[in-house]
Order: structure tokens, then sequence, then C-alpha cells
């Protein structure tokens, strides 16, 4: 299944490489009502399609003096790598909960769609203005009673089963963490002249 699904992902990835354009302006299928608006949002995220030229300088204060690749890095570590075990190993979990190997998989099906239940949400809110440290501190509480129906929890197979459950928005949390910590490196230096607070 990994190498089906990590062949398809590097067959997408060279086709995006050949065919994706690398401007707006090298688009053909686009309007020019939607170059500027992709030229628009790009201005504003701070992000240029130009040529990239990489300074020591640069790279220096990016890594020494820039709070933006610590928060991230903290963020990803703290977020993810748990949800990382939840997720890549929740079947042979569920199978040492006395099942066999075909109930197994088929127990962990939800959990895809929790994911997708999940993202939606977590996306839905921040896109309408919802606090994005909120929508983290949502999703963790979540993930901790899952955590406590699988370690503490021993009523029967359904209370852990459901704390695999709970804990699939763990994953989830590592998309609206990156998103926090831009929004917030991006407003710390207009929160002096009368921007909004961190949020």
């Amino acid at each position: 299944m990994y190498v089906a699904v990590g062949s398809f992902n590097i067959l997408v990835a060279a086709l995006v490489l050949v065919l994706l354009p690398t401007a707006p302006d090298a688009a053909s299928w686009l309007s020019e009502e939607e170059k500027v608006c992709i030229r628009e949002k790009l201005t504003l995220d701070q992000a240029g399609t130009g040529k990239k030229v990489y300074q020591k300088s640069a790279i220096v204060e990016a890594f020494v003096l820039d709070l933006q690749p610590w928060l991230l890095f903290t963020l990803v570590v703290l977020l993810t790598l748990p949800a990382t075990i939840i997720s890549n190993f929740s079947a042979a979990i569920i199978k040492g909960f006395g099942y066999d190997y075909k109930t197994a998989a088929l127990l962990n099906i939800p959990t895809g769609m929790i994911s997708i239940i999940t993202i939606l949400e977590s996306t839905y809110a921040i896109i309408n203005g919802f606090p994005r440290c909120l929508s983290i501190v949502i999703l963790q509480v979540s993930v901790l009673i899952g955590a406590g129906l699988m370690s503490f929890y021993d009523g029967g197979r359904a209370g852990v089963l459901a704390g695999i459950y709970l804990e699939e928005g763990d994953c989830k949390c590592h998309d609206a963490g990156r998103s926090w910590c831009r929004g917030s490196h991006r407003t710390t230096n207009s929160i002096e002249s009368g921007g909004t607070a961190l949020y």
C-alpha cells in the first residue's frame, strides 16, 4: 500500500513540476482578472514568484534572529509527532486490543472520516475569523479525552476505540498551528502601529 500511494504521489509531483507554470503570468488557462487576484494574494502573503536568491546573512537571520522558524519547529514537534504514531499505527494498536487483522483494519476506517471532518471544521473556522489558538485548544481537548480513554479506561474495548478516534484530531492541529504561527508572526510588527493582537 505504501509503495502504491508513494508511487502515485511521485507521479503527481512530477506532473506538477512539468505542467504547472512557475508564475501566474505564465498560466495560459487563467484569465487576466484571475492573474491579478493571484498576484494580490501573493503580495499580501509576502511570497514572491521571482527567482530565489539565497544569502548567508538571510539564513543566519532566519534561524537565529527570527522567531517564526522556531515557533514552526516547536509546533511541528509538539503537535505532529504524537499524532504520527496514532495515525500510522492505529490498526496495530486496535489489533492489540484482541481483534484479528481484518477486523482491526475495518475498525480503523473511521479514522479517515474523522480526519476529513476535523480538517474541514478547523479550516472553516479559521477562514471565518475564529481565533487560531482557540481552534488548536478545542482540537486538543478531544485529543486529551482520547488519550485518557486509551490510557486509563478499563470498561471495554469500545471506550478505547473511541479514544483512538478522538486522538485523530491531533493530526489536524498541525495545519491550524502553522496558520497561527504565520499569522502571529506577520502581525507582530503591526501591533506597535495599532494592529490586531496575536491570536
